[in-house]
């Protein structure tokens, strides 16, 4: 392999990437290709093994995967009843996200502004940058308009109320995580399309592992439907696979930021996850991306 080259594999002699099952016709055997669970660590061996002729099969609508239900709903419901559990980790996490956009960015967007944290941010630090933002949340939006200067729009995230616009920084924090397989890479490519020549775009996800994923699902009383209390669909319980998706988009991740919340006998976690990496695990990690210069 010349220096530079990506290294790829193939699933021969692998079996099924999910179970290792040798009865695999393809890269998951029948019975993976119907669990959603087992097809979310599907596509995290592929991601790990650089696994790229499958990545359109592991991510087609055909397999099973985690859907999401009534989303506009249950973000007005958790912001209603404020239903956030680490109100002071999500200010903290934000506020690191924030950190990370470009100095000189005149003109900014965030797709899923919440309870406005990054926001306030931004318009703290940055007073002349033009802000916009999204969200499903009609209430979300409310008070977003209600509390920051910037412009502000309901919307479902693929869709961009201003479309003619480009941005110097896109944050999407806590968000690629409640966005179905299949819509993955539509929606990253969504983002890169909208990004200036050397705008970035930070993203930040829980590290959930799928046995976590689905401990926390449970049978809806009213559909029937597997459903999450918070609405995740995806596990990013690592790098591998989130870099993959950004990669296979046409992004370059250029800074990686792990968080661990909390404090143990009073000391931050954060501060002790750099004297004991291998006990303190972090919660989130943030990237910040740039578009690649190659074509995808």
């Amino acid at each position: 392999m010349r220096r530079g080259e990506v290294k790829t594999m193939t699933t021969s002699n692998r079996g099924c990437l999910a179970c290792g099952s040798l009865n695999a016709d393809g890269p998951v055997c029948a019975e993976c290709s119907c669990d959603p669970f087992m097809m979310e660590e599907a596509r995290k061996q592929a991601a790990k093994g650089r696994l790229l002729e499958n990545v359109e099969r592991l991510y087609s609508p055909a397999q099973a995967y985690l859907k999401q239900g009534n989303v506009d709903q249950l973000w007005n419901d958790i912001l209603s009843y404020q239903k956030d559990s680490i109100p002071d980790f999500t200010k903290w996490r934000n506020k690191m996200s924030v950190g990370l956009v470009p100095a000189q960015a005149r003109r900014v967007l965030e797709i899923g502004v919440g309870s406005g944290h990054a926001v306030h941010f931004l318009q703290k630090w940055f007073p002349g940058v033009e802000i916009y933002g999204t969200d499903v949340s009609s209430r979300a939006i409310a008070r977003a308009s209600s509390l920051f200067r910037g412009t502000f729009a309901a919307a479902p995230v693929g869709v961009l109320p201003w479309p003619e616009l480009k941005f110097d920084a896109i944050l999407m924090l806590e968000v690629l995580e409640h966005i179905e397989a299949p819509r993955v890479f539509e929606t990253l490519r969504w983002l890169r399309s909208h990004l200036s020549e050397s705008g970035v775009l930070i993203v930040s996800v829980p590290l959930e592992s799928v046995a976590d994923l689905k401990k926390s699902y449970f049978i809806c009383p009213h559909c029937g439907d597997l459903v999450h209390p918070i609405g995740h669909v995806r596990s990013y319980s690592d790098l591998e696979p989130i870099r993959f998706e950004l990669e296979q988009s046409g992004f370059l991740v250029e800074r990686i930021q792990w968080l661990a919340g909390g404090k143990y006998f009073g000391i931050p976690r954060q501060w002790l996850r750099f004297l004991f990496p291998k006990r303190i695990t972090p919660m989130v990690a943030i990237l910040r991306c740039r578009v690649a210069r190659r074509q995808f």
